[in-house]
């Protein structure tokens, strides 16, 4: 009998955690009782790709639910499989990282330090979908009564469970996931906390386009943050040259995350600084850091140029001799 391997689970955080697709925000309910969820609904796309996987969206929900009430969403679920397959859907705890690097922590069937995966119930818990078919599945978010203010986590995960074949073919298969994670924010007296910490190039030097530069920043609050801004980037006379714009990045409560932005200029050589112009909880943070750009072909063709002219000037001198009339 084989035997079964978890991927990791495909939870969309930017460049990065957070970064795939745009948020879900939903406001503070108002309904005290759980209101009518409705059924699943399909829709079948003709002639879909066959990419032999499955997505759920959208990936990120971020909810402001007062204590007591509930709101119900609605979430998509899209098989490209190639063939039949079934799902089952489920919640787990998560949390970001504690320490620069580290992505998204999910603990199965262990609590998180934030925990809301008993406050995220689907409305299926299995189903059966068919190459290019997508379901629309109610998802009900309630708020216990006695819930603490601040942030708390849960990734409603999809899993396609493996077929027959899968299942008694030899060595190991890979059970793949994706998740859709929920920020849900309960109001109260929150600690709102955070800053930018730190801004570096991935390398001193860099012989080819894109020049990578990342961002860290660190949330000591119990609500996720959401710096937004631009780097700045400089030539060597303190010339603005370009700015990249930071958009959809979020800091979880108590986590560190870094992300990465690309710089793709259509020519650039010698030294270059790199600031931080961003805005964290109403404060603009200030941080910079240098790296040289030295791009390798157009150097060697310099390089090569000055080399050929020098070659044909020394060769003109040899066989030539100037004389004055």
């Amino acid at each position: 009998m084989s035997r079964l391997l978890s991927s990791a689970c495909a939870v969309a955080f930017a460049a990065n955690v957070f970064a795939l697709s745009s948020p879900f925000a939903l406001a503070a309910s108002g309904d005290a009782v759980v209101p009518d969820i409705g059924s699943v609904r399909y829709t079948q796309q003709q002639n879909a790709p066959q990419t032999h996987d499955f997505s759920i969206g959208p990936t990120r929900f971020e909810l402001t639910v007062a204590p007591g009430h509930s709101r119900t969403i609605e979430i998509e679920l899209m098989s490209q499989e190639g063939e039949d397959a079934n799902f089952r859907l489920y919640t787990e705890d998560f949390s970001g990282g504690e320490t620069a690097g580290q992505t998204t922590k999910l603990y199965g069937a262990l609590d998180g330090p934030f925990p809301a995966k008993t406050w995220v119930k689907s409305l299926i818990g299995t189903l059966a979908l068919k190459h290019g078919q997508r379901a629309f599945i109610p998802v009900t978010i309630t708020v216990p009564p006695d819930a603490e203010p601040g942030d708390h986590y849960a990734a409603l995960v999809a899993q396609r469970d493996p077929s027959d074949a899968q299942k008694n073919a030899p060595g190991f298969q890979v059970i793949a996931r994706v998740a859709s994670l929920f920020l849900i924010s309960v109001p109260g007296e929150v600690v709102e906390k955070g800053q930018v910490t730190n801004i570096k190039p991935t390398a001193p030097v860099y012989f080819s386009y894109p020049v990578q530069v990342t961002v860290t920043g660190q949330n000591d609050g119990t609500v996720h943050i959401s710096p937004t801004g631009t780097i700045v980037i400089r030539n060597i006379l303190g010339l603005v040259v370009d700015e990249l714009p930071l958009r959809g990045w979020i800091i979880l409560r108590h986590a560190v995350n870094t992300v990465t932005l690309d710089w793709q200029p259509r020519f650039a050589l010698g030294r270059y600084t790199a600031t931080t112009n961003l805005t964290v909880l109403g404060q603009t943070q200030t941080l910079s850091t240098s790296f040289w750009v030295i791009p390798a072909l157009p150097v060697l063709i310099a390089l090569f140029l000055i080399f050929f002219v020098s070659f044909v000037v020394q060769y003109f001198f040899s066989k030539f001799e100037i004389r004055k009339k």
